[in-house]
């Protein structure tokens, strides 16, 4: 063995920690308690967002007992190991199977060598689709650690005597029983997302309990080390397991790329699995595993959370977040199916539509003397914008940041319409339009003089309303239709360019050649620990009512299948009832009235029966918008990604009307904000904690921004949480289903709540391969299921049920789940219609 990694270099992570400075504490005079006094409380109060964590000592590495498993036996010897310790460390290493082992070549028939290989390797051993697990290990301890060579040449290759895909999967069936399947292990994986997808691979499921210390080290990083993250936006930059080991531990571990450099290896299973190279690679990340997870739950534990089901930061981590990688893995094993011969209809349609809206502006051009207008392929070339701004003097909504030009990005030109059908020269004086306008404003001159504005108006005008009057007198941009109509037209090859680009063209490219699907990627590093999705992103697919070209009909079952479509109706809006308090909109749950609806009657102050579609619609985005602390600026943004241009004063009067028809809302957002001014963050229904290092800044725009984080993420925040643990669920009892088909009997873990036990024990009636979990959307789960009536109706009521699991004792608001089918994505109809076709 390599001594050399066996003991930390440095003092590790908690040598970085920088320590208080000792603080000489006055004796005590007179009678007086020690620490009665003032000074004495602020010395010990804790600034907002600090915590006092005791750092766990970092401990002394010891010999490490790395050792082959030759049989099935020992195997099972050793998961009996881990049962004893309670703990079980593993570790795939994974190569390209027989069909996907041979590198391609450039344009002259070479062999791709450098980044260009290196990009092919690491495509191929990733997927689950086109490789195989080569060699594992597993860790019931820290310093010890049990290799698995399945593929790898040498003598000690794993049950000799098998082909290799037997030797596998006996391996898997032993695994399943003695460990994937055994309450009494905790299975611990670093990036368990990709354990997940391989061991799916082989028809098993990784049931609680089950930890990822990537997860952990993460969200702890980013709650008590802020300042040791790179990029906000993207936390894990940086931390992957060698760095962290590194940095906590002071070991160095054996890099991937020079074991195979050493053995002069394309693949990890060329590397002989009796030198040292393998042996040690192949267990030196299930024991580090064990080791991450040991030091950073003991930090965990250190930090309380504020509800009674997760009462630390551990808790939370155990029981959500961290079996939550499982979740994305298997969405992402799964995909969705891709249908390319719609889509390449549609793109016909798109380029069609794009060509007749480039020769619109054209003629319009020319109808004022610009000929041959030089559009281009997204419609905003030099001429274009020369046209617009030089010929026709349109006005200007926005301006670049990077080149100070004015803008003719999408928002810009809702803007820029909005203007000119308003006579504005100037986006800022979009908020006089509030200002109602005097009866007599047809004979007021707004530009007289100071001295004959008090001899011949007839009263004193503020000065909103001298510019309402102003802008009302102004005669109309003598090209507003040409110009309306051109802008429009850019907007239709905006529109087109981007469903081209982004989600015809942009997603074909990611479509997988071996399963015909894409296989979308998924990651919880959003601000409120929302799940977000890239690769393409499987949750920015356009809105039904504003794509021309049906994106999600794009995405459709395989054959024999169907999907199942279930989503938290109303969702952030019943969390928002809870956490404000707000009678009035819990009891518009209870009696299942129509909050929007409700919303809109008290802004046009209509009865709620004469209320229209559009009115709703409006009262809608204002509802979702205002939970959040928005004001009428970000709801008019919330409108323009809507592709909806509404007024600031129609965006103010709809906030209005939704703080004041629920009252309890403008109270939540004052109380959420001055409980982070206490603690220094915000924190969701289980205990997610989001630092807000700006929320008592002097600098009132980051302090604002701050306040609407804080009023956001307890909301947003929450509904995630709650989704992770129903998603969490489901991908259980998928588990447990499978193993019982496999002959093994698996009851539910203890750890479950009394509710969600009751729902894992029903009968088993889930399968992988027939029930399958295949996408997120925020508040919807896409499964794919057999096209069989009584597995569906089966599948979506015990979904149901668990998605409506109250998340807290005597919760006050209902949550309620609904159903639908569809073949393909964008068609999707209720299950009780679908029901209904079938004849039920």
């Amino acid at each position: 063995m390599n001594l050399s990694n066996m003991f930390p270099a440095s003092g590790g992570l908690t040598a970085q920690i920088k320590k208080p400075v000792a603080t000489a504490v006055a004796k005590p005079t007179d009678n007086k308690a020690v620490g009665s006094s003032l000074a004495d409380c602020m010395q010990t109060r804790k600034r907002p967002g600090e915590w006092a964590i005791k750092w766990p000592k970092l401990r002394k590495q010891g010999f490490k007992d790395y050792r082959p498993l030759l049989t099935i036996q020992e195997v099972i010897n050793y998961c009996n190991r881990c049962e004893e310790t309670g703990l079980g460390g593993f570790d795939y290493e994974t190569s390209g199977d027989k069909d996907h082992r041979i590198p391609p070549t450039d344009e002259d028939g070479n062999t791709v060598t450098g980044k260009a290989l290196d990009s092919w390797t690491r495509d191929v051993n990733l997927d689950p689709w086109k490789a195989e697990v080569c060699a594992m290990s597993l860790s019931a301890a820290c310093d010890e650690a049990r290799a698995i060579f399945i593929d790898n040449p040498g003598a000690n290759q794993f049950e000799p005597g098998l082909s290799r895909s037997e030797a596998r999967r006996r391996l898997f069936d032993t695994l399943e029983q003695y460990f994937f399947t055994n309450h009494k292990i905790v299975k611990i994986a670093v990036n368990m997302n990709f354990e997940t997808k391989f061991t799916a691979k082989y028809g098993k499921y990784i049931l609680m309990p089950c930890a990822d210390p990537f997860i952990a080290w993460i969200r702890l990083s980013q709650l008590l080390l802020p300042n040791k993250i790179k990029n906000p936006k993207r936390p894990y930059v940086g931390k992957g397991l060698k760095p962290m080991t590194k940095e906590v531990f002071g070991v160095q571990m054996s890099e991937f790329t020079s074991v195979l450099e050493r053995n002069q290896a394309l693949f990890f299973d060329q590397v002989p699995n009796d030198e040292h190279d393998a042996l040690s690679y192949c267990c030196e990340d299930s024991d580090y595993a064990v080791q991450h997870y040991l030091y950073w739950d003991e930090v965990a534990k250190q930090i309380s959370n504020d509800n009674e089901v997760y009462p630390t930061y551990s808790d939370w981590l155990k029981n959500i977040e961290m079996p939550f990688t499982r979740v994305t893995g298997i969405m992402e094993y799964w995909g969705m199916k891709w249908d390319s011969d719609i889509a390449q209809v549609k793109r016909g349609e798109a380029k069609n539509a794009i060509e007749v809206a480039a020769q619109t502006m054209k003629d319009l051009a020319a109808s004022v003397g610009i000929k041959d207008l030089n559009v281009g392929v997204g419609g905003k070339t030099k001429d274009v914008k020369s046209f617009v701004f030089d010929t026709l003097k349109l006005p200007a909504a926005a301006w670049s940041d990077k080149t100070k030009d004015p803008s003719l990005d999408s928002n810009a030109l809702m803007d820029m319409i909005f203007m000119l059908e308003n006579k504005l020269e100037d986006p800022d004086e979009e908020k006089y339009l509030e200002t109602p306008l005097p009866e007599e404003w047809e004979m007021v001159d707004p530009d007289l003089s100071y001295q004959d504005q008090r001899l011949l108006w007839p009263r004193e005008y503020t000065t909103a309303e001298v510019k309402r009057i102003r802008i009302a007198r102004r005669e109309e941009h003598p090209y507003k239709d040409i110009g309306v109509k051109f802008l429009k037209s850019m907007q239709t090859i905006q529109k087109y360019a981007t469903l081209l680009s982004s989600h015809v063209e942009g997603r074909e490219k990611y479509v997988n050649p071996v399963t015909g699907r894409i296989h979308a990627k998924y990651e919880p590093w959003t601000e409120t620990a929302r799940l977000a999705s890239n690769s393409p992103n499987g949750q920015n697919v356009p809105r039904p009512d504003n794509d021309e070209l049906g994106v999600r009909n794009f995405y459709k079952a395989a054959p024999g299948k169907v999907f199942l479509l279930e989503d938290e109706s109303g969702f952030e809006l019943r969390l928002t009832a809870w956490k404000s308090g707000c009678e009035v909109m819990r009891k518009a749950f209870r009696d299942h009235e129509d909050l929007h609806r409700k919303t809109a009657a008290t802004m046009t102050g209509k009865p709620e029966a004469e209320v229209t579609k559009h009115e709703r619609s409006g009262a809608k985005a204002g509802n979702f918008g205002s939970v959040y602390g928005g004001t009428e600026h970000a709801l008019q943004k919330t409108f323009k990604k809507m592709g909806l241009r509404k007024s600031l004063p129609e965006c103010k009067k709809i906030v209005d009307a939704v703080m004041k028809t629920y009252p309890g809302i403008p109270r939540m957002q004052i109380n959420a904000k001055v409980k982070a001014r206490e603690t220094g963050y915000a924190e969701t229904i289980y205990g997610y904690k989001r630092l807000l290092p700006a929320i008592n800044s002097s600098n009132r725009y980051t302090r604002s921004e701050d306040e609407r984080r804080a009023a956001n993420t307890p909301v947003q925040g929450s509904a995630a949480d709650i989704m992770k643990r129903a998603q969490n669920t489901v991908y259980e009892k998928c588990g447990m289903d499978t193993a019982s088909h496999n002959g093994i009997a698996v009851e539910p873990w203890d750890g479950y709540a009394t509710e969600t036990k009751e729902l894992l024990s029903c009968k088993p009636f889930m399968l992988h391969g027939h029930t399958d979990m295949v996408a997120q959307i925020h508040d919807e789960i896409i499964v794919e299921l057999d096209d069989d009536t009584t597995l569906v109706d089966t599948y979506a009521k015990w979904q149901k049920a668990v998605m409506e699991v109250p998340p807290l004792k005597d919760f006050p608001v209902q949550l309620e789940a609904e159903a639908s089918v569809a073949y393909s994505w964008g068609n999707k109809m209720s299950l009780e219609d679908w029901e209904k076709a079938r004849g039920l």
